[in-house]
């Protein structure tokens, strides 16, 4: 019997495996044809399903800020250069959620205001530098956290059959049933309600960046409200059929590539997919999308692989006759953020725009 045991341990097929996974890039995968938006008047109808969708049959939101603080007091931006005041704005929604923004005004303005979204690294407090830069060159700056992120609540609610649960993570907001539309409208309404704000402040351009989850959200509201002018989102999304499966040791580990619950929730790709997006963040006059990559990101979407949608997309919006679609390969930047380079195209962007 002990020579049996001994064998069967021995047997290569019953010690535990580690899976390592190719990682292969489907560059042979047809663009074209996973594009859905095939003449001017479908990027109206997607827009509209996935406004839809998203908010129900009212559509973008229409409310204001539920609280607007003039000239608060936060030390931790005391030393920005041609900073005149931050304004706090409050946004509030369903199951007692909450996202607070900073509106940033410049003491020398250039009438220009960019929103910047952070992703999953806590409060925008982390984009300080991009806040300054921009501030320092006259742009009005609002700062925003995705849920739960940062400077936003972490509300207990009671889920039918299910309990009380305190919301501390975005795959918990799976679980959240709306009054109208689905969850997903939790990561966007902040930002349509802090553009209905902005817009009657008088300014001649809005403009949008982020980073990570900030750079989704980006890419998402870009495509949904034409109010933004251009934007740039950086380290945020690739196509599904691009995204590389790293090197892991179980199923539970979700490749970071993948992301969170928000970037693939079927329903809406099913509307839209990422290339769809791209076009109607894209699309109309004056408007422009200018993807940014960092080629050696140690988190997520590094690389070459915007290669394989560049071009075609780009082609497709200019087909539709106004707006244009670009990606900035940052081959300087081994971080997951928006450096210094980058900061300095999105600016030599907006003002080759003039």
């Amino acid at each position: 019997m002990l020579g049996i045991l001994v064998t069967l341990k021995a047997q290569p097929g019953l010690q535990p495996m580690q899976a390592e996974v190719a990682g292969k890039i489907f560059v042979d995968t047809d663009v074209n044809n996973l594009i859905s938006i095939r003449e001017k008047n479908d990027a109206q109808a997607r827009r509209a399903e996935l406004v839809s969708f998203i908010w129900g049959a009212n559509g973008l939101p229409k409310e204001q800020p539920a609280q607007i603080e003039k000239a608060i007091e936060d030390k931790r931006y005391s030393d920005l250069e041609n900073l005149r005041q931050i304004d706090r704005l409050t946004v509030n929604m369903e199951w007692g959620l909450t996202s607070t923004a900073y509106h940033f005004i410049p003491a020398q303005p250039n009438n220009k205001l960019i929103i910047y979204h952070g992703g999953h690294d806590g409060d925008f407090i982390v984009a300080k530098d991009l806040i300054a830069f921009f501030l320092e060159n006259g742009f009005a700056v609002i700062g925003m956290s995705m849920p739960l992120e940062g400077l936003n609540n972490h509300p207990v609610v009671e889920l039918d059959r299910i309990g009380k649960v305190q919301l501390t993570f975005h795959d918990q907001l799976k679980l959240l049933k709306m009054k109208s539309g689905h969850p997903v409208q939790l990561f966007l309404t902040p930002v349509a309600v802090v553009l209905n704000y902005a817009q009657p402040l008088g300014y001649d351009s809005i403009f949008m960046t982020g980073v990570s989850g900030g750079g989704w959200t980006t890419t998402m509201y870009a495509a949904l409200d034409p109010r933004i002018t251009r934007s740039y989102p950086a380290a945020g999304t690739l196509p599904l059929h691009l995204r590389k499966d790293k090197r892991r040791s179980n199923t539970a580990q979700r490749p970071a590539d993948w992301g969170d619950y928000e970037q693939t929730i079927p329903e809406l790709q099913a509307i839209a997919n990422y290339l769809d997006l791209y076009i109607l963040g894209s699309l109309g006059e004056h408007r422009k999308q200018l993807q940014i990559v960092n080629k050696n990101d140690p988190c997520c979407f590094a690389g070459e692989a915007f290669k394989a949608y560049e071009g075609v997309v780009n082609e497709r919006v200019r087909s539709f006759g106004n707006g244009s679609f670009a990606v900035f390969l940052d081959t300087t930047n081994t971080k997951h953020s928006i450096s210094a380079n980058a900061m300095t195209v999105i600016l030599g962007d907006i003002n080759a725009a003039r």
